[in-house]
This record gives C-alpha cells, structure tokens and sequence, in this order.
C-alpha cells in the first residue's frame, strides 16, 4: 500500500488529479478485504486493486 501513497504523493506534486478507490464494505466473497486501495490517473492508468481483475 505504501506504493499507492507514493503514487499519490508524486501526482499531487505535479498537479495531476487522480482518484483514490477504497473498499468500505463487502458482500458475500470478494478477493480484497475492507480497506483495499487503488487509484485511478487521468490518463486512465491504474495502480493497485479493489477487485480480482478489470473495473
């Protein structure tokens, strides 16, 4: 997860919006867990996960 911070950090020193996806509940069986992190760049790239593949 620190490579998200650190992602995080390295776009808002740039000035680059982003949005940060973070798991805050879940039903029935999923692959993450409560708390799970990812973000998403304006360019359509992604880093980390919420899910078990694509979005």
């Amino acid at each position: 997860m620190a490579d998200i911070f650190d992602d995080i950090l390295k776009h808002k020193k740039n000035n680059e919006p982003l949005v940060l996806v973070t798991v805050i509940d879940k039903q029935g069986e999923g692959p993450q867990v409560i708390g799970s992190k990812m973000i998403v760049c304006i360019d359509r790239t992604v880093k980390g996960t919420v899910g078990g593949g694509a979005l």
